[in-house]
């Protein structure tokens, strides 16, 4: 339970994260790149600003993400808005995860919360434009937290008002317009509810936000607009799409999402496997298990150094079959996995990591049914790093509080480093 003290600093931290964040955003200077220039000049010339005439031709002719496009042509005009409400929206994905969490660390989990959401590249938040592509990206994990906020009070005995699980429902109808996040909420609903049947509590609180879910899955699935653009990319971007298996789709997202996360070089990823480490060091374990903890820091610093020779042995973006990628691939899983059971105090904690980051990878992995899925960019991997993120901040949450000496040094040199990243990444920014 948090107390009055930690109330306040958790007011102080968040105020200090937004006011960061604000000046993060009022710092951007280039703007006019991407499809931020086309979306204002599409709505306000081609349509003269008539969302009914251009939400139908974007129904029939293009996507599925209307509730989306309405924030997002509003923000192209309003730039100043957009920065605002861009900075809530990332403060929100900083803070929020260390909260959903509700243990006695959320101050920790905040600081590596925030840390960590700046070490996701500015690239992988800009990739389509600013306004485009933080509103279907940045936006949408905003809302998908608080929109299962009611139900994560509600686990934990507390009372839930129908104002906060009103705002729940109309943030999960924006979340869910976007395809990655559908899939991530569904599953995410889903086990929520069965935490609730197995603690013998009403499940009626998730049925709403499911039934919100499935029928935002239909509406994607059915949109014109979604179909006629997938035969059009699919023509312009990925011919032979339409020969892949369902097993080459499978082969193609799993291979080039592991294969980023394991060999190209991540500020992000660093920090995770340094938090992995720092995790097995405080908690109170046997010294093998500490040991285990450090096995994803040397994977990753050593295979990193591979990523070249991987380019150049296999090339996923032909869709050609690679066994022996997969087995390596499915190999560093299991010392990823073997490392975070280091980490981790209980079977409990160790199931809510793997879970998170399941979550996470599988949501990358399913752009390989997609014929967009390379020139998607960076920005596909968004919600991936967020989740990384958010199993990095539950690990941190569950350290104990019995041996705060060293529980001080170890994350204080964690947070050294962690400085040493950010200067390093915005070093090379500037």
């Amino acid at each position: 339970m948090i107390n009055k003290v930690e109330k306040r600093d958790i007011l102080i931290l968040s105020s200090f994260v937004f006011v960061v964040m604000l000046i993060y955003n009022f710092g951007i200077k280039q703007m006019e790149f991407g499809d931020d220039a086309f979306f204002l000049k599409q709505f306000t010339h081609d349509f003269q600003s008539n969302y009914y005439e251009f939400l139908k031709f974007r129904y029939n002719e293009w996507t599925s993400r209307l509730v989306i496009e309405i924030a997002l042509t509003q923000a192209v005009q309003h730039v100043f808005l957009w920065r605002v409400l861009n900075a809530i929206a990332m403060s929100i994905v900083a803070i929020v995860p260390a909260l959903l969490f509700n243990s006695d660390n959320s101050r920790r989990g905040l600081i590596i919360g925030t840390g960590m959401s700046l070490l996701i590249p500015a690239s992988m938040i800009n990739n389509a434009g600013w306004i485009a592509t933080t509103t279907n990206y940045v936006w949408v994990m905003a809302a998908a937290l608080l929109s299962i906020w009611p139900i994560m009070n509600y686990i934990r005995g507390k009372s839930v008002n129908w104002v906060s699980l009103i705002l729940s429902l109309v943030f999960l109808i924006y979340a869910t317009n976007q395809e990655q996040m559908v899939v991530i909420m569904l599953v995410s609903l889903l086990i929520l509810a069965g935490i609730l049947f197995l603690s013998k509590k009403n499940i009626l609180i998730t049925l709403p936000h499911i039934a919100i879910v499935i029928a935002s899955f239909v509406f994607i699935l059915t949109c014109k607009g979604n179909a006629a653009r997938n035969v059009q990319e699919t023509k312009q971007w990925l011919p032979n799409f339409s020969s892949y298996s369902i097993f080459d789709k499978l082969q193609i997202g799993y291979s080039s999402t592991l294969k980023a996360l394991f060999f190209e070089w991540s500020p992000l990823m660093l920090a995770f496997v340094l938090l992995i480490l720092t995790a097995g060091l405080v908690k109170n374990g046997k010294l093998v298990k500490k040991m285990i903890s450090g096995i994803p820091l040397l994977t990753y610093l050593i295979f990193t150094r591979f990523n070249t020779i991987i380019d150049k042995t296999y090339y996923i973006v032909s869709g050609k079959r690679y066994m022996s990628l997969v087995v390596l691939l499915t190999g560093l899983v299991f010392l990823y996995v073997i490392g975070i059971f280091g980490a981790s105090n209980n079977p409990l904690e160790f199931l809510s990591v793997i879970f998170l980051l399941i979550l996470g990878v599988g949501s990358r992995i399913m752009m390989g049914f997609s014929p967009t899925i390379w020139v998607s960019g960076s920005r596909t991997y968004y919600f991936t790093y967020v989740l990384i993120m958010m199993s990095g901040v539950y690990l941190i949450s569950q350290l104990p509080e019995n041996n705060q000496s060293r529980t001080f040094k170890v994350l204080f040199g964690y947070f050294l480093v962690l400085a040493l990243l950010l200067i390093i990444m915005y070093t090379k920014i500037l």
